[in-house]
């Protein structure tokens, strides 16, 4: 078995360095490179490494919540109030401590962060240079330090463009808000793409301001003051789809005899609505679990690689979107 002055040799580091890194030593400064370097040549070598006793997840530093939207975002769109509820639910039920903040420029991060809401690339290049553990739950970025959990926006959307034309619906339009200043909607960039490929893309029947009722009730008054209107609207959340059977009704037009609408969410509401709303399921308690999990592994296990978890959707179908004749 390789001992620990041969492992200094190989790695290039003082026999101290490698005994801290491969005993666990949580207060040793040391880069990811050198950590991972020398657990390399450790397991590759069979060292015996004498493991820490694990803790109770209670014993261990409490984890930050980290939102980038205030209280008013979470009246108008449930989906944020309701993920987030759900995961300090979850992880108070695994024991671990938890604390929720505000996104600001002066956040003093925790060891272990979990981050929702939307959060530009600015805001997490300069999170990611911290020393510090951060999960994006509901959320992606590319970033190779920061661990995601989100749903597959592309196959979503993708598969929700085909239900409505598969229904022979072809003039579509889409409702959606921003991510933020800088960042374009994942849903928006895709039914962009797909819109475009089948070469049925129409700039004007595009329509983007925020992800809540206001949003769809002023875009839809807007979309049935047309002479032509499209046949179908895509809207990002079940809040926006509320607000678009508000102004269809103040137009006198019927769902979806006269215009057909498919949300986003599959939020509690959608099968009360008149007509229930045909919606996309994203499976919030999957996202939670897995966030979880992926926290635990940070905590327990000092994982020292980075994951991205896309989960997949499902069209659950309703009364909202007509079959047109083919």
């Amino acid at each position: 078995m390789i001992t620990l002055s041969e492992i200094s040799k190989i790695a290039g580091v003082s026999i101290s360095t490698v005994s801290r890194v491969l005993s666990e030593d949580e207060t040793l400064k040391v880069t990811d490179e050198i950590r991972n370097k020398i657990i390399k040549i450790a397991d590759e070598n069979q060292y015996k490494r004498k493991r820490k006793k694990s803790k109770n997840l209670n014993e261990y530093e409490e984890v930050m919540i980290l939102k980038n939207y205030d209280e008013e975002t979470e009246i108008e769109d449930a989906y944020y109030y309701y993920l987030r509820t759900k995961l300090e639910n979850k992880l108070k039920k695994n024991n671990i401590k938890i604390v929720v903040e505000r996104y600001s420029k002066k956040i003093n991060l925790k060891k272990n962060n979990i981050l929702i809401g939307s959060y530009p690339e600015k805001i997490l290049s300069d999170l990611s240079k911290k020393r510090c553990n951060l999960i994006l739950c509901d959320s992606y970025s590319d970033k190779e330090n920061i661990d995601c959990v989100t749903f597959n926006f592309k196959n979503s959307v993708y598969k929700v463009l085909d239900y409505i034309i598969n229904r022979g619906h072809s003039n579509i339009g889409f409702i959606g808000g921003k991510d933020s200043e800088e960042k374009q909607d994942f849903r928006e960039k895709y039914f962009t793409k797909y819109m475009k490929k089948f070469n049925m893309y129409k700039k004007e029947n595009i329509y983007i301001e925020n992800f809540d009722f206001k949003t769809g009730y002023n875009k839809t008054k807007e979309i049935l003051s047309l002479e032509e209107y499209p046949t179908a609207l895509f809207v990002a959340t079940d809040e926006i789809a509320l607000g678009c059977y508000k102004a269809a009704k103040e137009f006198n037009k019927k769902i979806p005899e006269d215009i057909s609408i498919i949300g986003f969410n599959n939020l509690d509401m959608s099968e009360y609505m008149i007509p229930s709303l045909t919606s996309v399921q994203v499976y919030m308690d999957n996202i939670i679990n897995e966030t979880v999990n992926l926290l635990k592994e940070r905590m327990i296990h000092n994982k020292n690689y980075t994951k991205k978890i896309l989960l997949e959707t499902k069209i659950i179908e309703r009364d909202s979107v007509k079959q047109l004749l083919l």
